[in-house]
């Protein structure tokens, strides 16, 4: 498969246990991070061609990040079939979700993955979703910026016909510019409707 074999990425409710705040029981959907991770700093391009500074753009707003490439056969559609879908759904409840939360793809595969193919691969979800490219080198930087595993291309296959190993999650910053959820690839839609409609009610620890 095209994506890193990473141990734990699953988790089906997980609960807020270890500290007094967690008297407020709140069951998420995404696996909560041991240790939560800052919003990182990185820049790259937009489809058009334009500076996307990430920390800058999505400062103080609920943000969904994932690293991935428009030939992925499984992982990468799955996710955003999924959190499109969870979007249509959310705009009964908060007509503006697509203006508070920001859903940003980084294409990861540098000789293919250019801005218009991502902008076309994007469309096909949600045409409100950001898409984001780079040279390897500050693709290199961006992934390490967010602690996630570089993507490597897998032997085998031709210049235009190959896969690529990727992290095969989904990053979840909230409002306080912390990522304390992150989410495997088989996470339904109704699991992101339960999860973003929560921190769009007040934030990653309101009950």
């Amino acid at each position: 498969m095209a994506f890193l074999s990473l141990v734990g990425l699953v988790c089906s409710g997980c609960d807020l246990t270890g500290d007094a705040e967690a008297a407020e029981r709140v069951i998420w959907r995404g696996r909560v991070l041991s240790a939560s991770l800052p919003r990182p700093q990185f820049t790259l391009r937009d489809a058009s061609g334009g500076r996307f500074v990430f920390d800058e753009e999505t400062r103080g707003r609920p943000t969904l990040l994932f690293f991935g490439y428009t030939s992925c056969p499984d992982v990468c559609p799955m996710h955003f079939g999924q959190i499109a879908a969870a979007m249509r759904e959310l705009e009964g409840e908060f007509e503006d979700v697509r203006e508070r939360v920001r859903v940003v793809f980084v294409g990861v595969d540098a000789p293919r993955d250019t801005g218009e193919r991502v902008r076309s691969w994007l469309d096909h979800f949600d045409p409100s979703f950001v898409g984001l490219v780079g040279s390897p080198e500050e693709l290199q930087v961006a992934q390490r910026a967010a602690a996630v595993p570089q993507a490597t291309r897998d032997p085998g296959g031709s210049d235009q016909a190959y896969t690529v190993s990727h992290a095969s999650y989904v990053l979840l910053y909230t409002s306080d510019d912390q990522a304390h959820l992150r989410y495997a690839f088989d996470t339904s839609s109704e699991d992101w409707v339960h999860d973003l409609a929560h921190v769009l009610r007040g934030g990653w620890r309101s009950s």
